[in-house]
Order: C-alpha cells, then structure tokens, then sequence
C-alpha cells in the first residue's frame, strides 16, 4: 500500500472544507424561511379599537395559504376567530379573515420573518374598520 503525496492529501482536505462550506449553506434559514407556513404573531392597530394583538397560523402549499386567526384587544367585547384563505405572489401576500358575516381582506408584503400592510372589513360586522399590521413569525 502506498502512502498518499502530502500534496494530494492537503488537496483532498480542501475540496471537503469547501465543499463543506457550500453544504452548510443549503438548508433552511430560519431567518429568511421560504414558506410562510408557522405562527405569526403582533399587532393590527384598527382605525375604531385601536392596538389588537393578532395570532395567524398558516400553511402555504406553492402560492395558496390558508389557515386560522385570533384577535384579541383589551377594548373589544368579543375575541373573534376564524379561518383565512389568501395568496402569495412573490412578496405580495393578500388575505381574507372570515368570521361570521363579517370580512377582513388583508394586503401586504412578506419578508421572510416579518409579514406587515393594511387591511379593511366588509360584510356585516360590528365595525367596518381599516388598519394596518404587522407580524413576526414565532
């Protein structure tokens, strides 16, 4: 058997360091996540309650994300809860949050960890209020 040229072996370590360094880049960044598929949680501050903390739970399937909500506010008499149905395009998320006959299309702009833009109610609600928010995966 022969030994190896200490040449050869100082190559051979190279290419695994480098290639090692290239692997580790591969997987998931939990900083800048390719899905939006978790817990978002944050604030909406609505034009007639004012600050409402606000939990999503989503799941993203290629451009469709669906999914449940709560709100709750100090100021509110009801917490209301529900299911939502919207869409990724790129950046660009839009949403609907359904509860009873009331409806809370929301639009904005995903970032990875962070998820931030308006919304406004339609339907039968208590309150047609409009709003923004902002949100961080958990």
């Amino acid at each position: 058997m022969s030994t190896p040229h200490p040449r050869s072996a100082i190559r051979q370590f190279v290419a695994l360091l480098a290639f090692l360094a290239v692997a580790s880049g591969c997987g998931p960044n939990p900083n800048n996540p390719s899905s939006m598929t978790g817990t978002w949680t944050g604030t909406a501050v609505s034009s007639i309650v004012g600050n409402v903390s606000v939990q999503l739970t989503l799941s993203q399937s290629g451009s469709s994300v669906t999914g449940f909500f709560a709100y709750t506010s100090t100021t509110a008499t009801t917490t209301p809860t529900g299911t939502l149905t919207g869409t990724l395009n790129g950046s660009v998320f839009s949403a609907a949050l359904a509860f009873g006959t009331c409806t809370r299309t929301w639009t904005g702009t995903w970032s990875g960890t962070s998820l931030s833009g308006t919304f406004v109610a339609s339907g039968v609600c208590g309150n047609l209020d409009s709003g923004t928010f902002a949100l961080t995966l958990e």
